[in-house]
């Protein structure tokens, strides 16, 4: 009975914090999409600087900001998923200022394209409403549900915050000491 309450738990702290490192809000107020078939992410603005990442030609990018190089060419500091740094704006076509799109359909349809859940899509709709300029980004963690509840499940590995409440962790024995008080 307490292993299936313990698991019960456990299920909703691991689909609350994957609900919540799944979403970024973002104010900025400009999207585009890479025009180029790869393009490099780079750790400032200038190809001078260490790759990141790459993103590929019709991924959303989110521009965070503008600068310019010591050439005087132009660079947008990007996030796109997991990626974030500076590309080339010559490879950026803008495609909107502002929110994802001014009909409800659009912003139906940026949803969609973002690969949000339909579950998630309530909410956005919410936040929408109350907050037309912010800009959400789907973060793609590469992990499925049973995957991370497979993982969860095994003692002495917490995917649980450690400043989570207690009953959210495990007592069994190699998950917690209990002569110093922690869980491991």
């Amino acid at each position: 009975m307490i292993k299936k309450m313990i698991s019960y738990i456990l299920s909703f702290a691991i689909a609350a914090s994957m609900a919540a490192s799944c979403l970024t809000v973002s104010a900025a107020n400009m999207m585009g999409s890479c025009t180029a078939d790869v393009l490099n992410v780079r750790s400032g603005a200038g190809t001078g600087y260490s790759k990141t990442g790459t993103v590929s030609y019709g991924d959303s990018l989110t521009i965070l900001s503008e600068t310019t190089d010591s050439s005087g060419a132009k660079w947008y500091k990007i996030s796109c998923g997991s990626v974030t740094g500076y590309v080339s704006a010559a490879y950026v076509q803008l495609t909107s200022s502002g929110s994802q799109g001014s009909s409800d359909a659009d912003f139906e349809s940026y949803m969609t394209k973002q690969g949000f859940p339909e579950s998630y899509k309530p909410y956005l709709r919410t936040l929408h409403e109350q907050h037309p300029k912010w800009i959400f980004t789907a973060q793609k963690l590469g992990v499925d549900w049973n995957t991370a509840l497979k993982e969860e499940c095994v003692v002495g590995r917490n995917l649980v915050h450690s400043s989570a409440l207690a009953s959210w962790k495990s007592m069994e024995k190699g998950a917690y000491d209990f002569n110093g008080g922690y869980w491991y």
